[in-house]
């Protein structure tokens, strides 16, 4: 008797907690509130915070463990934030990512919007995202009740100087320590900046970017060169994807354009295109997570398979995949006010 009442009282207590904690983003996703999962100095600076969305499990307004956990919890895509941006920045794109892979054969991800350095713009630093993303996992049966008993697939990444930081954690097991504590089954950036060219993802590569700078942020020192430091292993190239959204105006997209398009609604306000474009963004990454997920299970990165549904970001971008070489666009005659500034910003950006 005790030990079924003890079962119980134990169950309510984590029922009370996740109530608390979480609300119904949309009917059909779940999110949880920001967590603390790394405290900051007196201030709050350089903390680390995340926000869990899942698949709804709810019965009325109280979120339970659902009976199909093992579909809810396959994958779990966490992201890191941009520059000077916070986990409610992505709200949008984390229920954009849970909805379509929920609607599609079964399976069901969590995502993890992660703050590696609270109330700080600098997101790259690796050791910071090791310790917040050991944490993120380290807690997420507690936030996440159907990831209650379950071992998914970890992917990790992030938007602009997150992705940065991402990609310096995963290579932290062999450069320094601390290191991370789970398997990351892949990489997923979306318009990384910010890492250097002796990094290595060693790990299947998801990458979102564009042709021309946008927001001060260059093609060859973003999503291009995370997609080149992918490895080669045993003569064999480690699987790699990469859209790229072909930019036409560079006056427009040297200061602002649509690096931002991944947030609800820019960086700042700035960089992210219209509602239409951020919408757009946001439905393509989901399909291509999608489909990333998909060939991983299935061990076929055939190229079709990664073509978008989105017609109004596909007819617009190149496809890269395997052993394909990004051919650089040719360089665009931008007026005399711009072109000094645009070539500077390049040749400067690590």
């Amino acid at each position: 008797m005790m030990p079924k009442l003890l079962s119980l009282l134990s169950l309510l207590f984590i029922s009370a907690i996740i109530t608390i904690t979480t609300t119904v983003v949309t009917a059909d996703v779940v999110s949880s509130g920001p967590i603390t999962v790394v405290k900051g100095n007196a201030l709050g600076f350089g903390g680390g915070v995340v926000q869990y969305y899942y698949e709804n499990g709810s019965s009325g307004d109280s979120v339970v463990p659902s009976d199909d956990t093992t579909s809810r919890c396959q994958a779990v895509v966490i992201l890191i934030v941009g520059t000077a941006m916070s986990v409610g920045d992505y709200v949008q794109l984390a229920t954009t990512i849970v909805s379509k892979s929920g609607s599609s054969n079964g399976s069901s991800y969590v995502v993890a919007i992660m703050d590696n350095n609270t109330k700080n713009i600098k997101k790259q630093s690796g050791t910071q995202s090791v310790n917040v993303a050991n944490q993120v996992v380290e807690n997420l049966s507690t936030y996440v009740p159907v990831c209650v008993n379950q071992q998914p697939l970890y992917y990790f990444g992030g938007h602009s100087a997150g992705g940065a930081g991402a990609i310096i954690a995963i290579n932290s097991s062999t450069n320094e320590q601390p290191a991370l504590n789970f398997p990351v089954a892949g990489y997923i950036g979306l318009s990384p900046t910010g890492f250097k060219a002796s990094n290595k993802l060693q790990i299947p590569t998801l990458l979102w970017d564009f042709s021309l700078m946008t927001c001060a942020v260059c093609p060859k020192t973003a999503a291009q060169l995370a997609y080149n430091i992918v490895a080669v292993q045993d003569n064999v190239q480690v699987p790699r994807i990469f859209y790229q959204v072909q930019a036409t105006n560079t006056v427009n997209y040297m200061l602002g354009g649509d690096h931002c398009t991944y947030t609800d609604s820019g960086c700042a306000r700035m960089c992210g295109g219209s509602t239409t474009d951020r919408s757009d963004m946001h439905d393509a990454v989901a399909e291509s997570i999608h489909n990333f997920w998909v060939a991983m299970t299935n061990g076929n990165y055939n190229k079709q398979q990664f073509i978008l549904n989105n017609n109004n970001i596909e007819q617009n971008t190149i496809l890269y995949t395997g052993t394909d070489e990004i051919v650089v666009p040719p360089k665009k005659r931008e007026s005399l006010s711009v072109r000094h500034l645009v070539s500077t910003t390049c040749a400067m950006a690590f």
